[in-house]
């Protein structure tokens, strides 16, 4: 069993990473939706990867307008950026290891 490191609780923020991407070009990241949990969420929350901000996670890829980046909870519990028609990986240049952060908005 593969073991994928855990994203940081600080001071109201969770600090997490890329820790790879699909084959669509989505980033995969370390921030779980227990994590996402922990947050008081009433105002909203804002993600930023690699210092780049991609707004409150949707529920659905079609909630961005094309070509726009976003933030999903992916099938597999963990928090993915993607852009809808695109790749996020070519289109904001960001790969493995690129700092992720979930605050409250």
């Amino acid at each position: 069993r593969l073991l994928l490191p855990l994203a940081r609780h600080e001071s109201g923020l969770i600090v997490g990473e890329v820790i790879g991407t699909d084959r669509f070009g989505n980033l995969l990241t370390t921030v779980t939706e227990k994590d996402l949990a922990s947050l008081d969420a009433s105002r909203g929350l804002v993600v930023e990867v690699g210092g780049i901000s991609v707004g409150a996670p949707v529920s659905a890829y079609s909630d961005a307008l094309p070509g726009a980046a976003g933030a999903i909870m992916g099938s597999a519990g963990r928090l993915e950026v993607f852009v809808r028609e695109g790749s996020a990986r070519l289109t904001l240049g960001l790969g493995r290891g690129a700092p992720v952060i979930v605050k409250r908005a």
